[in-house]
């Protein structure tokens, strides 16, 4: 698009963040969302923030993807630190889980559901077995 002219709009940017996400270009998704103010006037939402969480967990940064929630304009909603809580149970993170299940909590008892994939993370964890 950028050889062709073609300014991307925020539906764009969202599918190639995603797209980094998903084939592991962490550093090239975090340099887009990083410049999609500056170099293409399109301030991030709540799903390109979304997206970044994903591409950091995905990749393993647990504690840099917590950084980011917390440093986000944006309040982040439950679908982002549920997503933030799976990456915890992939990689075995008991304290950013704890931090991130009271974080759900305090939106909404009904994700109480949460509280029991982390009793399921500290169960193995206590077991020393991998989930």
């Amino acid at each position: 698009m950028k050889s062709q002219g073609v300014r991307p709009n925020d539906v764009t940017l969202l599918g190639v963040l995603s797209a980094c996400s998903h084939v592991g270009l962490v550093e090239e998704g975090l340099q887009l969302y990083r410049n999609m103010e500056t170099e293409y006037g399109i301030i991030p939402t709540r799903e390109h923030c979304s997206c970044v969480v994903d591409l950091l967990t995905r990749a393993g940064h647990i504690h840099e993807a917590e950084a980011f929630i917390n440093q986000m304009a944006l309040d982040p909603g439950v679908v982002v630190w549920k997503t933030l809580l799976a990456a915890c149970k992939t990689h075995g993170n008991v304290d950013v889980g704890e931090r991130t299940a009271e974080n759900i909590l305090k939106i909404s008892y009904q994700f109480c559901c949460s509280c029991i994939a982390l009793q399921h993370i500290c169960f193995f964890q206590k077991m020393g077995r991998c989930c």
